[in-house]
């Protein structure tokens, strides 16, 4: 597409983000620094920014704008204030932004305040942070998807895939022992206890995690026992029950059909072009700047992993078929991914 002369103009263009975090540097014997998040906006001629970094800015003869995760510096750039900006945010518009190669992503987060300071007491808030790192421990002790996966797993999935599919796997599992079990219970009630004699109002949703948490460690008390009546109860609990009208309508369906998943779903895709449909999808949502990965070691066929980096992990022994996929990238994009991108910019 391009000739090796543009290309190498490419490469020695540096590159703009849509969103990027920044420092105004003003000359001076101190040279004194603004933290900012830069912005690029094209449908604007010129760049903006608030009224207080620019009150700023005048009383000084000298500053720059420093993009130092690009590497680009900008000297006195032309910046005109306007108010209704973001605390602490520049826009570059096209003037400026028209000079550098632009890469449709963002590289900033917005600050999201999750707690409101009246719903906490300040004297508990020591005591609360305490309860919360916890919780946190409790929680990861009680992970579901750790403590139920198999610990031979992957050997019976070799052993599987080496026959072809004609082998039923025998799975081990390393369950909690009831002394643990009973550890981590009185644990629980002894953090509930705590927290039921704080004031704050927040406590009512450290009291819904501590209630969650047990909830986890009877199921898992269920596995172990194989008490599969309590594993209905407490599944039912943390996950919901299900629609028996729904449940009874798809059985209908699955069943009453004569075709053999091929007709049904179609044919199975090739790597590539499920690479291929999934970026599709994501433009047609401009959703961009997610790596798509695909690995061995993958329970599910296909998981979206919200880090600092957004991933959509493939299962390379997964098989996707033609009708099928767009119903799963609908449940993990739609669904999970757009919801996480919604609340980061909330």
């Amino acid at each position: 597409m391009f000739s090796k002369e543009s290309n190498d103009l490419i490469k020695q263009q540096k590159i703009l983000y849509l969103s990027q975090y920044g420092k105004v540097i003003l000359k001076n014997d101190d040279d004194e620094t603004i933290d900012v998040i830069v912005e690029i906006d094209l449908n604007k001629q010129n760049n903006y920014v608030t009224p207080s970094i620019y009150d700023k800015i005048k009383q000084k003869s000298d500053f720059i704008l420093d993009m130092y995760e690009n590497d680009i510096i900008l000297k006195k750039p032309k910046l005109i204030a306007k108010e209704q900006i973001s605390e602490n945010k520049i826009i570059l518009g096209r003037k400026t932004a028209e000079k550098f190669l632009i890469k449709p992503i963002h590289k900033t987060f917005e600050k999201i305040e999750i707690i409101s300071s009246d719903k906490l007491l300040p004297l508990e808030t020591k005591e609360l942070h305490i309860i919360d790192e916890r919780l946190e421990k409790l929680s990861k002790r009680l992970n579901l998807s750790a403590k139920l996966r198999p610990t031979n797993y992957f050997n019976e999935l070799d052993n599987f895939i080496t026959r072809k599919g004609n082998y039923n796997p025998i799975f081990q599992y390393k369950r909690p022992t009831e002394e643990k079990i009973l550890e981590t219970k009185n644990d629980l009630e002894k953090l509930q206890e705590k927290t039921n004699k704080l004031e704050s109002p927040i406590k009512k949703l450290f009291l819904e995690k501590a209630d969650e948490l047990t909830n986890k460690l009877f199921l898992l008390q269920s596995y172990t026992k194989q008490n599969f009546k309590n594993i209905a109860i407490y599944n039912e609990k943390l996950f919901g029950s299900f629609d028996q009208e729904l449940l009874k309508n798809s059985k209908e369906k699955v069943f009453s059909q004569k075709e053999n998943n091929q007709e049904i779903l179609g044919e199975p895709l090739k790597l590539s072009e499920i690479e291929q449909l999934i970026e599709r999808y994501l433009a047609e949502k401009k959703i961009y700047g997610v790596d798509i990965v695909f690995s061995y070691d993958n329970l599910s066929r296909i998981s979206v992993i919200m880090g600092k980096e957004i991933r959509i992990s493939i299962s390379k022994h997964g098989i996707f078929r033609e009708k099928e996929i767009l119903s799963i990238l609908a449940h993990e994009i739609d669904t999970h991914l757009v919801r996480h991108l919604n609340g980061l910019k909330s």
